[in-house]
């Protein structure tokens, strides 16, 4: 055996015993291991690391009593969250809308073209108290799904229903940019087919994840002139939610059924849409990403035990993947949103049986 790797098992034993007698969310204790690390692989120092964080450090905290009963009570199944620059948290629901083998026909074409969610799609929650803010969205959406709110708290809204997006001013009501046309699926620069997410690089870009029927991530500038699509080459099987990752500069797509997640350069360049990084093989079916410096936060559903659960990950090959759960487990977990400060996850629940619908923990 080679030195190097028998002494690295000499040190996971070692740093495993060390381990179970430390106290959990110890971070003098983290340190104080990091601190005995000695070894002449630097593979072996960076898998030892790797090791003690994912023992000793807390993935999430749920805040139990967020948002108050009352509040989750009135909504329907909740599709999206995001958190704008004040720390406010917009939720999406449906009202009472279920998706269901009747909502399209065999050509992605929306049944119900008559009947418009007439509550309040949008509700906007104190990050503190969980009460209501705002509510607003009414008679616009049919069968909302992503939710996305930009540096400028621009918020983007996702319809598969329509086959649309919409981008609000702050604080407005009225769509200032709309994408697609209202009811009719396609695959062209002027048509998506049920999307799914949106995320804004720095470069002003818009990348829309496309979708159900569609497999690429759609460009388009601030203006909604569709640059290009990204992704087209690599078997996307329904893109389910993006996210940008400023240390490395990409977006990151949640390919759900595929149970990975593919990360593309976003800067401008001759390496834009190029595959840059992934983390496949170790997740169930991914339905929402989300970054927080070197790590990305996510939402799962195991295919083998249909257990649904979060998720943490470093972006780095081979790093270990860490869950987390709720007190109240999830059903159908289906988006997330960290706040500004990076120290806060929301969650939602689609799942119409699932009366507890939005989650907080803190990360």
């Amino acid at each position: 055996m080679n030195g190097n790797w028998a002494v690295l098992l000499w040190q996971l034993a070692a740093v495993a015993a060390a381990v179970a007698s430390a106290f959990q969310d110890s971070r003098p204790e983290e340190n104080r291991l990091l601190g005995r690390l000695q070894s002449d692989s630097p593979r072996a120092d960076i898998l030892l690391r790797h090791l003690i964080r994912a023992k000793l450090s807390p993935v999430a905290q749920e805040d139990e009593g967020w948002p108050p009963r009352e509040v989750t009570g009135a909504l329907g199944p909740t599709s999206a969250v995001a958190v704008d620059s004040r720390g406010l948290v917009h939720i999406l629901h449906r009202g009472p809308v279920v998706w269901n083998a009747s909502s399209f026909d065999q050509n992605h074409v929306y049944r119900y073209q008559q009947s418009p969610i007439s509550e309040p799609a949008i509700v906007v929650l104190d990050p503190k108290t969980g009460l209501v803010v705002r509510r607003w969205g009414q008679n616009m959406f049919f069968m909302p799904h992503g939710l996305y709110i930009d540096g400028e708290d621009h918020v983007w809204v996702t319809d598969v229903a329509l086959h649309q997006v919409f981008r609000f001013p702050p604080n407005g009501t009225s769509a200032e940019l709309v994408l697609g046309e209202a009811f009719v699926p396609g695959s062209g620069s002027g048509h998506f087919c049920q999307p799914t997410d949106v995320a804004l690089p720095p470069s002003g870009l818009v990348f829309i994840s496309d979708g159900y029927c569609n497999s690429r991530i759609a460009v388009f500038t601030p203006e909604g002139k569709h640059v290009t699509d990204v992704a087209t080459r690599d078997g996307l099987w329904i893109p389910h939610s993006l996210t940008y990752v400023q240390r490395d500069n990409t977006v990151c797509v949640a390919d759900r059924e595929n149970q990975r997640v593919l990360c593309f350069w976003a800067g401008l360049g001759p390496d834009f849409g190029f595959l840059r990084s992934s983390v496949t093989g170790q997740l169930g079916r991914v339905y929402a990403i989300a970054s927080v410096g070197s790590y990305l936060y996510g939402l799962q559903i195991d295919d083998g035990t249909s257990a649904a659960s979060g998720f943490r990950v470093e972006l780095y090959p081979g790093s270990l993947v860490q869950t987390f759960s709720p007190r109240q487990r999830f059903i159908q977990p289906h988006d997330l949103a960290v706040s500004e400060d990076g120290r806060t996850l929301y969650a939602v629940d689609v799942d119409a049986a699932n009366r507890k619908k939005v989650y907080k923990f803190r990360i």
